[in-house]
Formats: C-alpha cells, structure tokens, sequence
C-alpha cells in the first residue's frame, strides 16, 4: 500500500450552526428538495509544505421550504511532500472529500434527533467545482 502524497492532522469541527423551521409544512409528505452549498478555504502557510484547510457545508435553507438550516464548518492542517505537483488541486479537491466525511456524520447525527428524519450528505464531486 502506498501512502498518499498529501496527508492530514487534527481534524476538527470548527463551527455548526442549526435551526428547525418550525413553519415547514410538507404537505404531500413527498420527498423534499433540500439544498447543499458548500464553500472552501485555503490558507498554506508560507514556506511550508502546510495548509489549513476549512469545508463550510451549507444543507437546507432559512426559509419555510425545508425542515431545517444547518451550516457546518470543518478544518485540519494538511501537509504535502515538497515535490509533489499540482498540491492547488489536492487541496481545492482532496482536501475537502476528506474534510465532508466528517461532516457527514455529524450532519446525520444533527438531524437524527430532530423532529425529522436523519439527513446523509450526498457525495460531492468537488472536481466539478472551482
């Protein structure tokens, strides 16, 4: 097995916020369409190998269309060998798909003990993405 150029410590939750819209109303109690945004932030650490990278999820909306709003932001330091190439890349894309399957849990926890039913993040194909 070898063993990813990139790497990561201490990861943690840095942030959530969550709210419960107490005037959603689903009244054909089909599925609902809720929305996630996501939004990431790099900062490399000058003369280093190092970065921290923090994922800020966005699931659900403030208005009455979803039961909920939950915004949560997850970080860790992430650090790269010194020849490694396109590290932007593996930090504007491997970096978060790592960060979201912490989120993912907590997301799901979240929900789960709300009024309404546990809340699993989609995969993200954060290639897609800027």
């Amino acid at each position: 097995m070898q063993k990813s150029s990139l790497q990561f410590k201490n990861p943690k939750l840095v942030g959530v916020e969550l709210r419960l819209n107490q005037e959603f109303k689903n009244i054909d109690d089909g599925p609902v369409d809720i929305k996630v945004g996501f939004d990431i932030n790099v900062n490399k650490l000058p003369d280093s190998s190092e970065a921290i990278v923090e994922l800020t999820v966005v699931v659900g909306t403030e208005d009455s269309t979803n039961p909920f709003y939950i915004k949560a932001t997850e970080g860790a330091m992430f650090r790269w060998e010194k020849d490694v190439k396109d590290v932007d890349i593996l930090l504007q894309q491997n970096a978060p798909a790592i960060l979201l399957g912490y989120l993912r849990s907590v997301i799901a926890m979240l929900t789960a003990v709300s009024p309404y039913a546990a809340y699993n993040l989609p995969v993200i194909d954060f290639t897609k993405t800027k």
